[in-house]
């Protein structure tokens, strides 16, 4: 599925585009990299390119001066400031993706000192709007774009899906270990949670951005994996989607992976069958919600 005899073809088939600005006038740190293969088939899926709420510390390029930007595969990808690949970072690969004619938006979000919560959300929403309002230039159905996260991430991609009213076709995405269920909730457990949220409004804004508050009356088509060892306030957030989903309160597959935490992380290290598996599961989803035909 994950087909991988198609990933050494990747970088000399894949247009890439850096720095793109979809919305200067709000922030001009609000851009994206799009990576547009060969022969698409008119699918894209956004991705929110953030982590702890920090955004673009790593990216699926590389820019050499005098040649255009090469797309790099799952194992060249590494850590801003870091020469040697990361392994953990496969997990995020568009390789896939890519070789299943799906075109990516890696999005980046404000994530300065004085970014705060709701300008993220803001953000990625502008990015959103862009990227669909945009869809003829960048040669995709402005009705076949997915969003996919990673924890921070994940949590900003369920809640634009969430909160996405402009269409009565369910919203398609995938979200690897989020949190943010019930912000309030978490908090009164775990102050932590409430210190390392950068809010404007407080404790309204806990109430507000929680997923729980806007999942009544949403089209939303969700998968979310998660690990049974993670921290409570990301299984307390995965285990009630997965009763959400299950009262027929929203359309969603909830996946944990046993023994392993954040990250997909194990004591010995990151578990590269989880990173392996949760990809083969969002190609999986993907290509059966955004209506992508296999070859």
């Amino acid at each position: 599925m994950l087909r991988r005899e198609t990933w050494d073809l990747l970088p000399a088939t894949t247009d890439v585009r850096v720095d793109v600005a979809y919305a200067p006038e709000f922030d001009p740190t609000c851009k994206m990299d799009v990576y547009s293969p060969q022969g698409g088939n008119g699918a894209a899926v956004l991705f929110i390119n953030s982590g702890g709420f920090r955004s673009g510390i790593f990216s699926q390029c590389a820019v050499a001066e005098g040649s255009r930007p090469r797309f790099l595969l799952p194992h060249e990808i590494s850590v801003q400031g870091v020469a040697a690949p990361v392994p953990i970072l496969e997990q995020f690969s568009f390789a896939p993706l890519l070789a299943s004619g799906v075109s990516v938006f890696d999005v980046r979000h404000p994530s300065e000192s004085a970014a705060s919560l709701e300008k993220m959300i803001r953000s990625v929403h502008l990015a959103d709007s862009f990227i669909r309002e945009h869809a003829e230039e960048f040669g995709i159905d402005p009705n076949r774009v997915g969003l996919w996260g990673c924890s921070s991430g994940g949590y900003l991609a369920l809640l634009e899906a969430l909160t996405d009213r402009d269409t009565s076709d369910p919203r398609t995405v995938v979200a690897y270990y989020p949190g943010g269920y019930d912000f309030a909730a978490e908090a009164a457990q775990f102050p932590e949670v409430a210190e390392g949220l950068p809010l404007e409004n407080g404790e309204r804004t806990l109430t507000e951005m929680s997923l729980r508050n806007h999942i009544e009356g949403s089209h939303v088509s969700a998968l979310v994996i998660y690990g049974e060892d993670d921290h409570p306030t990301i299984t307390t957030t995965c285990e009630s989607l997965a009763r959400e989903a299950r009262a027929g309160r929203f359309s969603g597959k909830i996946k944990a992976l046993p023994a392993v935490s954040h990250q997909f992380m194990t004591p010995e290290g990151y578990s590269e069958e989880s990173g392996r598996y949760a990809l083969s599961e969002l190609i999986a989803w993907f290509e059966e919600h955004l209506a992508v035909s296999r070859e």
